[in-house]
C-alpha cells in the first residue's frame, strides 16, 4: 500500500463529522435549482434546499477547507511528484463537495429530519456545537490519520512489504 493511499484511507476513515471527501480529478456539472421563478420548487429540490442549509448552518466549508488544508500538509511530507500538491489543491472543488454531499445527506434525511437540524443549528446550543465542529473534525482527522498510518505500518511489517 503507498503511503498516499495510506494518507487517503485514513483521511476517509477520520471523516465522521459532519463530511470530509477527496476526489481526484475534475469537478462534475453542478446541480442548481432552476432560477425560473414561475416554476415550483419539486419535493427534491426543496430537501437539497433544506440539506444545504444545514451544511451551511453546521460550517461544512470550513471544516473542508481545514480538511483539505491538513491534507495537504500531509501531502508535503510524502514523496510525489514535483507539482502534485499545488495541481491537487487547485483543481480540487469544495463546492463540488457540498454538492455531492448535499445529494447524500437528501438521500438519508427525511424533510422533517432536515428541519429538525435547521431548527437546532438556530438555537444557541446549535451554534456552540457549529462552532466547535472545525476543532472537533481537526482532531478527528488527526487521530485518524496517526491510526490509519500506525495500522497500514503494522500490517505492512507483518505481511513482509
Amino acid at each position: 500500500m503507498s503511503r498516499l493511499n495510506v494518507i487517503l484511507l485514513a483521511l476517509a476513515l477520520s471523516g465522521s463529522v459532519p463530511v470530509v471527501a477527496f476526489a481526484l480529478g475534475p469537478a462534475g456539472p453542478r446541480s442548481p435549482i432552476a432560477q425560473d421563478s414561475t416554476r415550483k420548487e419539486t419535493e427534491r429540490e426543496r430537501i437539497e434546499r433544506k440539506a444545504r442549509k444545514v451544511m451551511e448552518l453546521n460550517g461544512t466549508k470550513e471544516i473542508q477547507a481545514r480538511a483539505l488544508d491538513k491534507m495537504m500538509d500531509a501531502f508535503k511530507n510524502m514523496a510525489l511528484p514535483d507539482g502534485f500538491v499545488d495541481k491537487f489543491k487547485s483543481r480540487f472543488d469544495i463546492d463540488h463537495m457540498i454538492d455531492m454531499a448535499v445529494k447524500v445527506y437528501a438521500d438519508k434525511l427525511d424533510e422533517p429530519t432536515l428541519d429538525a437540524l435547521v431548527a437546532f443549528y438556530g438555537t444557541p446550543g446549535g451554534k456552540a456545537f457549529a462552532a466547535a465542529l472545525p476543532e472537533i473534525q481537526d482532531e478527528l482527522l488527526a487521530g485518524g490519520m496517526k491510526y490509519g498510518q500506525e495500522l497500514a505500518t503494522d500490517i505492512m511489517h507483518e505481511t513482509g512489504k
